[in-house]
């Protein structure tokens, strides 16, 4: 009998262990429509190191210097404002851009700046 209750405990246990789990990582991005904070920063490194060493191949200095602005920048654009221009100009620049994160922060600033002027 304590062997049934036992494992009818552990069950419950990790029932809901996997429901917080689910639960958290949903609320993480609730809300979020910025297009980056859905990608996980190894990703977006393993894709920008990827694309730095197929561009600069045998140039090792260079490509660490970019990967570490580049992830500079990731973390910048992750933190940007969540609201529908904001998002709009991101998921314009992130489908032409990716993973060349210092190019989107650079016209990002350039197109929100734009913006601004023009609402003025």
């Amino acid at each position: 009998m304590d062997t049934h209750r036992m494992r009818f405990f552990c069950t419950i246990f990790m029932i809901a262990m996997i429901c917080t789990t689910f639960c958290s990582v949903e609320g993480a991005y609730a809300g979020t429509g910025n297009p980056l904070s859905a990608i996980s920063r190894y990703t977006a490194q393993s894709d920008l190191k990827t694309a730095l060493l197929s561009k600069y191949q045998n140039n090792y200095s260079v490509v660490e210097l970019l990967l570490k602005s580049g992830m500079r920048d990731f973390d910048i654009l992750c933190r940007l404002p969540d609201n529908d221009i904001s998002n709009g100009v991101l998921q314009n620049l992130t489908k032409r851009y990716y993973p060349h994160f210092s190019t989107i922060l650079l016209l990002y600033n350039s197109n929100m700046k734009s913006y601004k002027n023009l609402n003025e």
